[in-house]
């Protein structure tokens, strides 16, 4: 089987508004052309944060790397969907996905009769960072519509989220609290090899919790097949992360891809990249190197290459592209 593993990253504050709207709206490129569902039939499906969206990488991400891999020297016709999403934690990406604890009404509403749209409460903040069509269309007790929010900037602690049906309602509607929002990505990608990369932005309370969210990501079917990867965090040193890494271990076996060991080992090797005096010093820790890094938590071009190279060679290790040949 083919490996990759061998081959050798008023103005001040008017400036700042912009680049970041620009980098929010570039986000919002990346998510809506690699992220939303279409009538394309993917076979893999990668969840995550902005580590999987591939923040700070320009326009590599892991995602699109391990489908070049694949439809290189796999099968031509297998296409990897990307639903990463910037700025959601384990708890949100579930709760887009409609698994674990599913995205909620946290309050009562009416929607009145016509197309009028109307505040609703959520009980996650899924759309802030987010790009809407992610979420778009959505059903709120069968009745399909959008949702949008209100805020004067992404991070803003205040915000307002909104629905509008698609179509106009003949009477109103009453929901209650806890009726399921179902989202465009709920049950999108079932029969889809998933690849499951969260938590790095929180969401878990302890290992117990985070495992219960990658199992429900996972889904049962896959679980019980054992069709699927779990990739490990990569922030972190080897000391900090050991308890949670042997959970993994435990958890998923072989099925379990500890990133940050290989990328703070092989990684700078792998990448033809001669590390520098402090990046052994970080790799000594057991800590991924800044020459793989575009700040302290996402990677550059070449770190997310490495990654989508890491995780095809596990999928050829564990004979999972054979089915696809």
């Amino acid at each position: 089987m083919f490996s990759v593993r061998g081959r050798g990253k008023f103005f001040r504050r008017a400036m700042a508004w912009l680049a970041a709207a620009l980098f929010f709206a570039l986000c919002g490129v990346v998510c809506l052309t690699a992220c939303a569902p279409s009538d394309e039939k993917y076979t893999v499906v990668c969840w995550g944060d902005s580590l999987t969206a591939g923040t700070g990488g320009g326009l590599t991400n892991y995602p699109a790397v391990l489908e070049e891999l694949l439809r290189k020297n796999v099968n031509k016709e297998i296409s990897v969907a990307n639903a990463g999403v910037g700025g959601e934690s384990s708890a949100t990406i579930c709760a887009r996905a409609g698994v674990y604890d599913p995205l909620a009404l946290a309050q009562d509403v009416v929607l009145p009769a016509g197309q009028e749209k109307t505040e609703i409460v959520l009980n996650y903040p899924v759309l802030r960072q987010s790009a809407p069509d992610m979420l778009n269309p959505c059903h709120i007790g069968g009745v399909q519509g959008e949702l949008s929010i209100r805020q004067q900037s992404y991070t803003s602690e205040e915000y307002h989220y909104y629905f509008r049906p698609s179509a106009e309602l003949q009477e109103e509607k009453r929901f209650s609290a806890g009726t399921e929002v179902v989202t465009r990505q709920a049950g999108a990608f079932d029969d889809c090899f998933p690849i499951v990369f969260i938590g790095q932005n929180g969401g878990w309370k302890d290992f117990e919790e985070l495992i219960a969210q990658q199992r429900a990501l996972i889904g049962a079917d896959a679980l019980a097949a054992g069709k699927y990867l779990v990739l490990g965090l990569t922030s972190g040193s080897a000391a900090s992360r050991a308890e949670l890494e042997r959970a993994m271990e435990e958890a998923f076996g072989d099925r379990y891809v500890n990133l940050r060991a290989y990328l703070s080992s092989q990684g700078p090797g792998d990448a033809g990249i001669s590390p520098s005096g402090e990046d052994q010093a970080l790799m000594a820790e057991g800590t991924v190197p800044a020459c793989l890094r575009s700040d302290g938590v996402h990677f550059n071009a070449k770190g997310y290459r490495l990654i989508g190279e890491h995780v095809y060679d596990a999928m050829s290790r564990l004979g999972f592209t054979r089915v696809w040949g």
